[in-house]
């Protein structure tokens, strides 16, 4: 994914899931780094908000947490796992 990043930084999905193998690997600023990217680059990625929130909450930021929780809640499909997060 770095190297499609070199490439191509301003790819949301490329962003997302360099995320994703951060989270995994317990890189957890690394990873907001990645998802703050990949909702810079797609204000809608409802997944990367989501992700963004759940690594704010395990770095302690609960307040953000929260406040990007709503922000993945979509009218048309309110998230379970959102829900309980709330």
């Amino acid at each position: 994914f770095r190297r499609a990043l070199k490439i191509e930084p301003s790819n949301s999905l490329y962003n997302f899931q360099l995320g994703i193998l951060y989270k995994r690997l317990g890189r957890y600023e690394e990873a907001a780094e990645m998802f703050e990217n990949s909702v810079k680059y797609d204000r809608n990625y409802e997944d990367a908000i989501f992700e963004l929130a759940l690594v704010r909450e395990k770095l302690g930021n609960r307040k953000q947490a929260l406040k990007l929780y709503r922000k993945a809640l979509s009218p048309d499909k309110p998230g379970q796992e959102v829900c309980e997060r709330l």
